[in-house]
């Protein structure tokens, strides 16, 4: 995977006539890798930069068709670029916005919307039938399109720009206040293998919590990924390591896979929170997979937290068997598979 960060601090930069030379002088070694995302027109640009330098700029003056002449103005030199220095690239949004609904499993339907400037509607998350969360991309400061969806759409959505430092304070309280999302593609985008724009595991993680919070009922949970875990996987022979306080790692037979609370089907609908399955199964790793009276976790509805803990990681990972037994030498509960903590 490849960062964008570089990518995403040009084109908040730009202007509408950038040439290919200013990309590669703001991108560096970064442009060879993103060059594909860009789409260059037959205008040229009015000035081309000084390689190395941020202050020089050399002036078109004349081209042909190979070529194109440029003049330092204060001390008149002459120098000569291949004339694809000089045209004007711009940031294919379109081929961005392709890849991003991809990524998040829904199909592209790009339109502008009335009324706000440099806002983009890309397509909507269908939670359920006829329950849908628009998705939304600013190209500036999301603040005033903030500030009008709220008052617009009258419905929890997600919008998406390219600043680090993104909505201020108002709109941050407008957002919560709607229970909406923003995402900084600076923060929670990355290239893959083959060249597309993909959401990062963290942003992947926060448009689940989203989608979970707005979802009208309780998600079914299905096996998450049909490699994993093998066919004929036994609890037995499971092993669990929690990587931090949000995701785990199970591990059969030299085959892993990574799980995110929300998608072993236990955050919360109303507020994308753990639920209390989730942190039975952090005191099942705190406590060596043992729960008995004793110990830090324990409580009088410990049996019906682990039948419906045992509901869900039969449901996720798709293995037979009881995952959590009751040992009646312990007079508590025992995890049939290893478990770690972080």
């Amino acid at each position: 995977m490849q960062s964008l960060e570089a990518l995403w601090r040009a084109a908040s930069s730009v202007q509408f006539k950038t040439t290919r030379a200013h990309w590669q002088h703001m991108l560096g070694d970064s442009f060879r890798i993103v060059e594909h995302l860009l789409l260059a027109s037959d205008d040229l640009g009015s000035h081309i930069p000084k390689a190395g330098c941020k202050w020089t700029w050399y002036r078109v003056v004349e081209d042909d068709p190979s070529t194109v002449i440029t003049m330092d103005d204060e001390t008149g030199a002459i120098f000569r670029f291949p004339r694809r220095d000089a045209a004007v690239m711009r940031l294919n949004w379109r081929l961005v916005y392709k890849s991003l609904c991809q990524s998040l499993g829904i199909e592209l339907n790009d339109r502008g919307v009335d009324h706000i400037h440099h806002l983009r509607q890309l397509g909507s998350i269908r939670l359920a039938a006829g329950v849908e969360l628009p998705v939304y991309h600013s190209t500036r400061c999301p603040d005033e399109p903030i500030t009008k969806l709220v008052a617009m759409v009258n419905r929890p959505f997600v919008i998406l720009h390219s600043l680090r430092n993104g909505a201020g304070g108002t709109s941050q309280l407008l957002l919560r206040l709607a229970v909406a999302m923003e995402l900084s593609l600076l923060d929670f985008t990355e290239l893959d293998s083959t060249g597309r724009v993909v959401f990062t595991a963290a942003g992947q993680n926060k448009l689940d919590q989203i989608r979970l919070q707005h979802s009208p009922v309780d998600p079914p949970v299905d096996p998450i990924n049909t490699l994993f875990p093998p066919p004929d996987a036994r609890w037995s022979n499971v092993h669990i390591k929690f990587l931090n306080g949000d995701n785990i790692r199970a591990s059969i037979a030299g085959k892993s896979a990574d799980y995110h609370y929300s998608r072993l089907g236990m955050a919360n609908v109303r507020n994308a929170e753990p639920t209390k399955q989730w942190l039975l199964l952090r005191a099942f790793a705190a406590n060596k997979g043992i729960i008995d009276w004793k110990s830090s976790g324990a409580s009088a509805n410990v049996k019906k937290q682990t039948q419906a803990l045992n509901q869900r990681l039969s449901a996720a990972l798709g293995i037979g068997g009881v995952p959590i037994e009751y040992d009646k030498s312990i007079s508590g509960y025992r995890t049939t598979f290893q478990i770690e903590d972080y």
